[in-house]
C-alpha cells in the first residue's frame, strides 16, 4: 500500500474494508492494498484496482487475491461496491468463490469509466475513489460451492448469434438504403452500438417515422462491413486486402463507432509507407484519429529525408500548413 491511498477496517464482520484511493484519475499504474480479518488473523487479502487507461479499457476493474491463509481453501462470499460522497453504495457486485493462496478473482468490467467520471454520480470527489469490499468466510455447511467442478462454461456465442440474426433478416424493424441495395436491420441493435443511430431513432426524425434510412455518403460495401461490426464486433480481412480501410474509418467516424475507428487506425498504421505517409497524416487530421496521427508523425520523423521528396508531401501536406508545422516541430524535438 502506497502513500496515495487509505483504508479503514471494521472488525465486527469477517472483514469490511473501505479503501480510499487518492489522485485516482492522474495515476498511470494499478493500485494495491492488503488487509486481514483482524490483528490475529492468518488470512491476508490483496485488493487491486486497475484504472481504465492502463489496458486501454473503458472500465475500472477490481481484483481480489488471497495472499496467505492458515487453511488450504477459503470459501468466501464477497461484495465490491463504490461509495459516493454521501457514503451510499453504487455499482454493487456480489459473488462467492473458493480461494486458495495466490488465486485471484477478477471483475474486469466492474464500472464503466463514463459512469465513473460523470460528476452527477459523485464518485470522484477531489479525485478520490472510495471502494468498499466486504468478505464473509463460509463454513462447510454454509458454502454452496462444490469442491470439484468438472465442466467448463461454453464460450459465448453472442457475436455469432447476432450475425445470424442480421443474415436471417428476421424481426427487422428498419431498412437501410444505399445506392440500389436495401439492408434489413434492428433499431435496438443499431442504437445500442452507435450514438448516431440512437439519436436518429430517439428524436422525431423522418427515419423514426418511416423506418427507412437513406445513406448517401458511403457505398454498399462499406455499409455491409459497418453492419458486420455493429452486430459482431468484427470486420472482414477483405477490407484491408482491398485497400478500403480508409473508407471504413470514415464511416466509423460518421456513425461514432469508436472501437471500429481504432481498429481501422491500427490497420492503416501497419500499411504506412514513405509514399502514403502524407495522405495518412491528412486523413488522421480530418477524422480526428489521434492514434493514426501520432503514428504518421512518428513515421515522418523517422523517414523525413525520403518523405519530403514525395509528390504527396509536395502537393498535399504543404496545402495543410498546420500539419507541416506539426511535422517540423516533431523533427526539431527528435
Amino acid at each position: 500500500m502506497g502513500d496515495t491511498d487509505e483504508f479503514t477496517i471494521f472488525p465486527q464482520v469477517m472483514v469490511r474494508c473501505i479503501w480510499r484511493i487518492k489522485n485516482y484519475s492522474q495515476s498511470r499504474q494499478s493500485f494495491y492494498t492488503e488487509f486481514s480479518s483482524g490483528a490475529l488473523s492468518k488470512t491476508v487479502w490483496q485488493l487491486r484496482a486497475d484504472p481504465p487507461h492502463i489496458y486501454s479499457s473503458k472500465f475500472l476493474s477490481i481484483h481480489l487475491k488471497l495472499v496467505t491463509s492458515g487453511k488450504p481453501k477459503v470459501a468466501t462470499k464477497f461484495k465490491f461496491c463504490l461509495l459516493n460522497t454521501q457514503q451510499e453504495e453504487s455499482i454493487i457486485f456480489e459473488g462467492e468463490s473458493v480461494f486458495t493462496e495466490k488465486i485471484t478473482y477478477n471483475r474486469e468490467e466492474f464500472c464503466a469509466v463514463e459512469y465513473l467520471l460523470n460528476q452527477s454520480n459523485k464518485l470522484l470527489p477531489y479525485d478520490i475513489l472510495t471502494i468498499l469490499c466486504e468478505l464473509t468466510e463460509l463454513s462447510g455447511k454454509e458454502s454452496l460451492l462444490p469442491t470439484d467442478i468438472k465442466f467448463d462454461v461454453p464460450t459465448s456465442r453472442l457475436s455469432d448469434d447476432l450475425r445470424q440474426l442480421l443474415e436471417s433478416k428476421k424481426f427487422y424493424d428498419v431498412t437501410l438504403i444505399v445506392e440500389r441495395r436495401e439492408f434489413l436491420a434492428h433499431k435496438a441493435v443499431l442504437a445500442a452500438r452507435s450514438p448516431v443511430f440512437e439519436a436518429m431513432f430517439t428524436h422525431n426524425m423522418e427515419e423514426k417515422k418511416n423506418n427507412r434510412v437513406v445513406i448517401t455518403d458511403i457505398d454498399e460495401e462499406m455499409l455491409e462491413e459497418m453492419l458486420r461490426f455493429i452486430y459482431t464486433g468484427r470486420i472482414s480481412n477483405m477490407i484491408d486486402e482491398k485497400g478500403k480501410t480508409g473508407d471504413l474509418i470514415a464511416a466509423a467516424d460518421k456513425y461514432n463507432l469508436e472501437i471500429l475507428k481504432i481498429m481501422c487506425e491500427k490497420q492503416l498504421c501497419k500499411k504506412m509507407c514513405v509514399e502514403n505517409a502524407s495522405e495518412m497524416l491528412i486523413l488522421a487530421d480530418v477524422l480526428s484519429a489521434q492514434h493514426l496521427k501520432s503514428c504518421a508523425i512518428d513515421f515522418i520523423k523517422q523517414n523525413a529525408i525520403n518523405i519530403i521528396e514525395t509528390l504527396g508531401w509536395k502537393t498535399k501536406i504543404l496545402a495543410h500548413p498546420h500539419l507541416a508545422l506539426e511535422a517540423f516541430r516533431a523533427l526539431a524535438l527528435k
